[in-house]
């Protein structure tokens, strides 16, 4: 579940960085970071509706003192097609938007934290700790697209003076 999301990181990175630094208009990145997303979570669904049904099979059959942790495992498989869409949230690295990666870095450990603490307490913890992971992963990824849909769509209207132009008594010549 790692692997696929890990290898489409290592390409779309350096080739954001290109287009961006080609004077592509940053908004037509947003098509790469929406649509990495999708795509990794439509490849990455029959993976883990595979995996879902052959969970309890393989622990009951091999490793049954962890019977208990069946659900946890199969809510941890769909967390992990979530976490896997991520990957075009390195745009943000290739947009130097240091904010917003805080902000999203932030959210992330406030929110398995919490969600974890908070379901680990109410249910079974091992239970508790998965369904906290899943809600954290979904509301994670619903909060980087939008993130790297306001960084894209607000990026040269906050640059600072000089960083991308020249600045004004210096003349392109």
């Amino acid at each position: 579940m790692k692997l696929l999301p890990s290898i489409l990181g290592q390409y779309l990175y350096p080739q954001m960085s290109y287009q961006l630094g080609q004077g592509t208009d940053p908004k037509l990145l947003w098509k790469w970071v929406w649509k990495s997303s999708l795509g990794l979570i439509l490849i990455l669904t029959p993976i883990g509706i595979v995996g879902w049904f052959i969970i309890p099979w393989l622990i009951k059959t091999y490793f049954t003192q962890y019977s208990e942790g069946i659900f946890a495992t199969q809510l941890a498989v769909v967390s992990g097609i979530l976490s896997g869409a991520i990957v075009g949230f390195n745009v943000l690295s290739s947009l130097k938007s240091w904010k917003w990666l805080a902000l999203l870095t932030i959210s992330k450990f406030l929110m398995n934290y919490g969600f974890m603490k908070f379901f680990a307490t109410r249910f079974n913890p091992i239970d508790g700790v998965s369904i906290g992971l899943l809600i954290s992963d979904f509301l994670y990824l619903i909060l980087g697209l939008w993130v790297c849909y306001k960084a894209l769509k607000n990026y040269r209207n906050n640059l600072e003076p000089g960083l991308w132009t020249l600045p004004e008594n210096v003349s392109n010549t």
